[in-house]
């Protein structure tokens, strides 16, 4: 359809741009009108692609965009914890998690400030706590270990201390696994859950 209605070769970030911003438009109208958990997905799923293209078009950086849309995500999702859509809301927080996480790391990475991306996961957890979110809890429990595992690659893979390393890892790795099922068990379980 575009390449028949432009007659020269499409911008396709802009064609994408106009796309996404009618499928937002629709799919937000429609679940105004049904209040269906499906149309609001979609409605969340397009108004991130279109706000996504858009940095994009204005050149910010990929790394700060998924940061960006990772927060922005995570901000509607805990918004609307208390409406109807709970999948919705998981998947929203996942996704949000995951953007964030991804971006924050690629920011951080190779910086003096690079272990504020610890600190950033510690956040997340409290967070989940806050929204009562196991899927938030998760996926910051799992960002924290992972970035555990790639600090002591980068720096004590080749070193005598490198076996002491893995064994301080896994009793971390313990620790962090222990902690993150206490506060599931005390902040997020609804009663009925235990």
């Amino acid at each position: 359809f575009v390449s028949e209605v432009f007659s020269s070769r499409p911008d396709w970030q802009v064609v994408t741009l106009c796309i996404t911003a009618i499928m937002l438009l629709q799919q937000a109208l429609s679940f105004l009108i049904f209040r269906r958990g499906e149309l609001l997905f979609n409605a969340l799923l397009f108004g991130t692609v279109f706000a996504g293209n858009a940095f994009d078009f204005m050149h910010f950086d990929r790394d700060f965009i998924s940061a960006v849309l990772g927060v922005s995500l995570l901000l509607i999702a805990y918004g609307s914890r208390n409406l109807q859509y709970k999948a919705v809301g998981a998947i929203t927080y996942l996704s949000g998690s995951c953007l964030l996480l991804w971006g924050a790391f690629e920011l951080l990475e190779n910086t003096p400030l690079e272990i504020l991306f610890l600190g950033l996961c510690s956040v997340l957890i409290f967070l989940s706590t806050k929204a009562q979110s196991k899927t938030l809890l998760f996926c910051a429990t799992i960002g924290m270990l992972q970035y555990i595992a790639y600090f002591t690659g980068q720096h004590f893979v080749d070193s005598v201390g490198w076996p002491i390393a893995l064994m301080i890892f896994g009793l971390i790795m313990f620790g962090v696994s222990g902690a993150a099922v206490r506060i599931q068990r005390k902040y997020i379980s609804s009663p009925s859950d235990k």
